[in-house]
């Protein structure tokens, strides 16, 4: 799931990408600052289309993730209820 906003990131960013990973309680938090124009979307894609999934992936398997859009840069992050 971490790399899929790590590799928009590394696709799409100019000159910023931070990555930040925490756990608190039985919580792991992920979070990927960027500075990429646009926001993440949850796309479905046609068939043969060969990106465009991974948004997706990330919606399906953590259990809360989100974005915040800020001045020049956003941060997309994902919560997972570790065992």
């Amino acid at each position: 799931m971490l790399s899929e906003p790590v590799a928009n990131a590394v696709r799409q960013a100019r000159r910023l990408l931070l990555l930040e990973i925490t756990i608190i309680g039985s919580t792991l938090h992920a979070a990927v600052v960027d500075d990429a124009p646009g926001l993440p979307t949850v796309r479905d894609p046609d068939h043969q289309e060969t990106g465009g999934r991974g948004m997706k992936i990330v919606e399906a398997l953590a259990d809360r993730w989100g974005y915040i859009p800020g001045f020049e840069r956003k941060t997309v992050w994902f919560d997972l209820t570790l065992p």
